[in-house]
């Protein structure tokens, strides 16, 4: 899989997580797209760069067990932009 894919992946994740919305692993599966065992796999990678990620059985969801602050920046040379393309003109 590639960086920035994977990437997005974690971040969807953060972004269920925060909800509350990532539902059992299975159906955070489907929604990601994934296999289960990637999905457990995304999960082992947020907690071992110590996102304190705890899974709630009577809310059937992945939840923070503390407050957490998670931001990612994706930054391009100068020379790059410009050879990037992208829409529909």
């Amino acid at each position: 899989m590639k960086l920035l894919q994977q990437l997005l992946l974690l971040e969807r994740i953060d972004c269920l997580i925060r909800r509350k919305a990532t539902g059992s692993p299975e159906q955070l599966a489907r929604r990601l797209n994934v296999s289960l065992r990637h999905t457990y796999r995304l999960i082992n990678e947020l907690k071992q760069m110590g996102f304190p990620i705890k899974y709630n059985r009577q809310r059937s969801t992945y939840e923070y067990s503390e407050s957490i602050q998670w931001q990612m920046y994706l930054s391009i040379g100068a020379e790059k932009r410009l050879s990037i393309k992208g829409g529909n003109r």
